[in-house]
């Protein structure tokens, strides 16, 4: 996997996924392994659950608990998590929900995508005309017409 090219959300769920593995695979709880590395309780749920990023310090703490010295392996899973925290969407925060600004990062790295609209015509057919058009009949009444263009 070309890891700088991989979609970061798709390196979150990679990374998280490997981490748990590390966890189960040694028979521990995830109370145990917080209360292990001084960390609040729920820090490590929220770093498995894909809540919250991990820091390099973080994995490498993570890492040494789990006794993970294969140096390889290491480097790999720290690569990840650097480059899992680029932000695709990171601009348009301020005018997209969070759940949408996910659902565009998984769309974005989906290899198949299958869709049903029976009431709007299909995405694949939508022109910027159409968009537009759709976004004026349901106004959001504090949007201007540069947050309209964005949106679009």
């Amino acid at each position: 996997m070309d890891i700088q090219h991989a979609s970061p959300i798709m390196l979150r769920r990679r990374l998280r996924t490997a981490l748990r593995t590390l966890r189960d695979e040694r028979q521990l709880s995830q109370r145990d392994v917080a209360a292990a590395l001084d960390w609040a309780p729920s820090k490590l749920h929220r770093l498995e659950s894909g809540e919250t990023g991990i820091t390099v310090v973080d994995l490498r703490s993570l890492l040494a608990y789990y006794n993970v010295t294969d140096p390889a392996q290491i480097q790999n899973l720290i690569q990840i998590a650097r480059y899992a925290r680029r932000q695709l969407y990171g601009g348009y925060s301020d005018i997209l929900s969070a759940p949408l600004l996910t659902w565009l990062q998984y769309e974005g790295a989906a290899s198949t995508i299958r869709s049903f609209e029976p009431v709007l015509v299909p995405g694949l057919l939508q022109t910027e005309e159409y968009t537009t058009a759709l976004m004026r009949l349901h106004p959001v009444p504090s949007d201007t017409e540069e947050v309209l263009a964005r949106r679009v």
